[in-house]
């Protein structure tokens, strides 16, 4: 059993996108390569490394696992800064959880991914939504989104306005909610073929508790639909009661789970 430096021939072995270039990654080879494993930085939360990686079914259950993991951990804690090993576990990765929890991962947090079908007529509620350009925007949206969320859990600060348009993808849009010629709420999505994802999605401190919230999302939602969209999605920590709460009430209903596993290095 070989552990080596992964290569960009091997995303295309084990069917999977191309490692950017932050990706550190390795192949296990047994003799021919059997998984891979690989840490990437949470951009904006350095320290925490997001840990990915793939064992062949035919290999599991005989410790070629837990000797990658070994392998991996100690790695890490070689990397100067990282202090955290970060890895999500959805509903169909049922066999990883006990396998992360016997090695002394532990719970995290837990998200929800939720969806919103676009398919019933969506009325406008008066308020339109205002656009800037791209690079305005992303600056707008980056002091906005620091102002909102730095104080709390769910808040991972982007690196710069270039990692906002990043984020968004080729097809991304910011919107900006408006009242009284203030800026009150701001939306980032990237919209795919037939639908669209809402991230992030947030309301200035100023202007909580107004019922801003639901008018931004109803706009967002009217856009949507307008454009052809089929669906829309996002993703809510659990512990968010108030914006859980939001997204139900607009007829958002959660469409799986994510159980974010970490280790302290």
């Amino acid at each position: 059993m070989v552990i080596r430096p992964i290569l960009p021939a091997d995303a295309q072995f084990f069917g999977i996108p191309p490692f950017s270039s932050s990706t550190i990654g390795w192949v296990m080879e047994d003799p021919t390569p059997i998984g891979y494993a690989a840490i990437d930085p949470v951009p904006g939360l350095s320290h925490i490394h997001d840990l990915y990686g793939f064992i062949a079914p035919a290999y599991r259950r005989q410790g070629y696992g837990t000797q990658f993991l070994y392998f991996v951990v100690q790695e890490a804690r070689q990397i100067t800064g990282v202090t955290q090993l970060s890895v999500p576990v959805n509903s169909g990765m049922s066999a990883v959880k006990p396998f992360l929890d016997k090695h002394h991962f532990y719970d995290e947090h837990l998200e929800y991914e939720m969806i919103c079908s676009l398919q019933d007529e969506i009325r406008p509620n008066g308020f339109r939504l205002k656009r800037l350009p791209h690079q305005q925007a992303a600056r707008k949206m980056r002091q906005l989104y620091n102002l909102s969320f730095q104080n709390l859990a769910w808040y991972q600060p982007y690196v710069d306005d270039e990692d906002v348009l990043a984020n968004l993808g080729d097809r991304g849009e910011i919107y900006f909610l408006e009242s009284t010629g203030e800026i009150v709420g701001f939306a980032g999505v990237n919209y795919a073929e037939d639908g669209a994802e809402i991230e992030p999605l947030g309301v200035v401190p100023a202007a909580r508790g107004e019922g801003f919230g639901r008018i931004l999302l109803n706009a967002l939602l009217y856009t949507f639909a307008q454009r052809g969209c089929k669906f829309a999605q996002l993703t809510v920590w659990a512990d968010n009661i108030p914006a859980l709460r939001l997204y139900e009430s607009v007829g958002f209903v959660r469409q799986d789970a994510r159980q974010f596993m970490a280790l302290d290095l």
